[in-house]
């Protein structure tokens, strides 16, 4: 399995991460829910580790796609302002889009993505920003993929330079601590794994 390390882009931004954030605009935001804005974030990056994960960190021409169809915000442009969806809701929902849509598909894979997307956010800051700057350049040359920058990732990836580091930090942590189990997912994970013990033997 990929060292989750890999995931990590490091400390320093690449050329390409540096052109692509100075083509940002210097913009302040008011916002009522920050709490709400950093679920959208994390869902959006475990579809982005997903991606990473599977491909050895190198971006492929389904990487669009992956990134897309594994974030609900970005595929059904799902808000988390409800106030009864925590972190565990939105992390339970990253889960059964990818045991349900790509080609690899298993829970322990799953739980390697929980433990890249803590690790992403307890880098802090930078960490965050390069992932969604990695995402904003997939996107932009895909049609019509790069729509999704001007809606979502442009924007984040302005108000992620704002944001307390410190509340990056306890995403983190949290994420760290959560436990997912096979019965919260609500799909036939056991059943299937039963009937395929059963096939084998």
């Amino acid at each position: 399995m990929l060292n989750a390390d890999l995931i990590l882009g490091g400390d320093k931004f690449s050329a390409e991460e540096y052109n692509t954030l100075k083509k940002l605009p210097n913009k302040s935001y008011l916002i009522d829910n920050e709490s709400a804005l950093l679920l959208q974030v994390v869902d959006i990056i475990f579809a982005y580790c997903y991606d990473r994960r599977t491909t050895f960190f190198d971006f492929t021409s389904e990487s669009h796609w992956t990134i897309v169809k594994l974030s609900s915000v970005l595929s059904c442009f799902c808000d988390f302002y409800d106030p009864s969806l925590q972190l565990k809701s939105v992390l339970i929902s990253s889960y059964r889009r990818a045991l349900t849509y790509p080609l690899h598909r298993n829970f322990e894979l799953c739980e390697k993505l929980k433990e890249d997307v803590s690790k992403v956010f307890g880098k802090g800051k930078v960490e965050v920003l390069k992932a969604l700057l990695n995402i904003k350049m997939v996107f932009e040359r895909s049609e019509p993929k790069y729509l999704l920058n001007r809606i979502y990732i442009d924007d984040f990836s302005i108000w992620i330079q704002k944001i307390d580091e410190a509340k990056l930090i306890g995403i983190s942590k949290r994420i760290e601590e959560l436990k997912i189990t096979k019965e919260e997912i609500e799909l036939p994970l056991i059943e299937s794994e039963e009937l395929y013990h059963i096939a084998q033997d």
